[in-house]
């Protein structure tokens, strides 16, 4: 059981309709999930030692098994029941190099097979790319047809976003023309006042990946460790539409009758490609090759442990 404590079962109202049963919801730490996250005694997934945190211990990234290797370029990749985990080693530095990492998560014939900015195409189908530009600019995109929160679009009348989910959302699309989307999901609906007066619908891209330090915000999505060559990325299984990852189950497409089917994956496969900033030109790459399979579990593995805001709470009434 991960989460806040007395919280973890509970959902948000824009999560529970494309859950998995009740039941797998003890399995593992939806981060997404504003109700799993609540109280001041918080459940983490891994152990107290040894769980990679952005900006932590780089002993911690350099454990998590290694998925390619190149020339120039290493990859690294780690789960637990809450985060995905991503190492990048690689030359030259960060300073001088974006990087797009395609990730497939179901199936190598399905999905998007050109990766954004990256030319020509290749032979696995991707759901998402991770995007990281520089420190204050990376995110997730997701391939438009499998993003199952409607966004905007062209000649959306002010009520389009009102349904809220993607109707249309499935896995079962293959295409080569570079089409990525956010993951924006709407967060108020367009409403009409007592006065008269109207609020337009407005939302948050979820995809947006928050740069720092764990030991200076939770929050923390990827961190780069300058001195160890390392960029450090943990993507929280929701984002990527892992809807139980202890079993290995992911989003396939919106059934009729409301929610979402469900299918399992075999693992991740992952294009890394290195470019660079000014040029735009590759200068490594690793092909997805292998397949990254994680352990499913029946018993998540936690630790727990108190959360800022108890110190900050104990420090303020103690005066009193």
């Amino acid at each position: 059981m991960c989460g806040g404590q007395e919280e973890s079962l509970k959902h948000s109202g824009c999560k529970v309709h494309w859950d998995p049963p009740r039941g797998c919801t003890r399995l593992w730490h939806n981060v997404e999930d504003a109700e799993q996250n609540y109280g001041l005694l918080g459940e983490y997934a891994g152990s107290a030692e040894g769980t990679p945190e952005p900006g932590g211990e780089a002993a911690a990234w350099g454990a998590l098994p290694e998925l390619a290797r190149g020339d120039s370029l290493v990859l690294r990749v780690g789960a637990d029941p809450s985060y995905l985990y991503l190492a990048l080693a690689g030359r030259p530095g960060f300073d001088s190099t974006r990087y797009v990492v395609g990730i497939d998560t179901y199936r190598r014939d399905r999905g998007q097979f050109r990766l954004p900015g990256v030319p020509g195409s290749g032979n696995v189908g991707y759901e998402f790319a991770l995007v990281v530009n520089d420190t204050s600019d990376a995110q997730l995109l997701v391939a438009p047809w499998y993003n199952p929160y409607l966004g905007p679009r062209k000649r959306m009348g002010p009520t389009g976003l009102d349904r809220f989910y993607n109707e249309a959302a499935t896995v079962d699309v293959a295409r080569r023309d570079g089409a990525f989307d956010s993951l924006f999901v709407t967060t108020n609906r367009w409403r009409i006042g007592r006065d008269g007066r109207t609020y337009q619908a407005r939302g948050v891209n979820r995809g947006r990946l928050r740069y720092g330090r764990t030991a200076e915000s939770t929050l923390a999505d990827w961190y780069v460790d300058r001195v160890e060559g390392l960029v450090e990325v943990r993507i929280p299984w929701g984002l990527l539409n892992v809807t139980d990852p202890s079993s290995r189950a992911v989003m396939a497409r919106y059934h009729r009758d409301g929610a979402f089917e469900t299918a399992v994956t075999d693992g991740f496969r992952f294009d890394v490609v290195a470019l660079d900033r000014v040029s735009g030109a590759v200068i490594a790459r690793l092909w997805p090759e292998r397949t990254y399979a994680w352990l499913t579990w029946e018993v998540p593995a936690w630790h727990e442990r108190l959360k800022p805001a108890y110190g900050a709470m104990r420090e303020v009434w103690g005066s009193w």
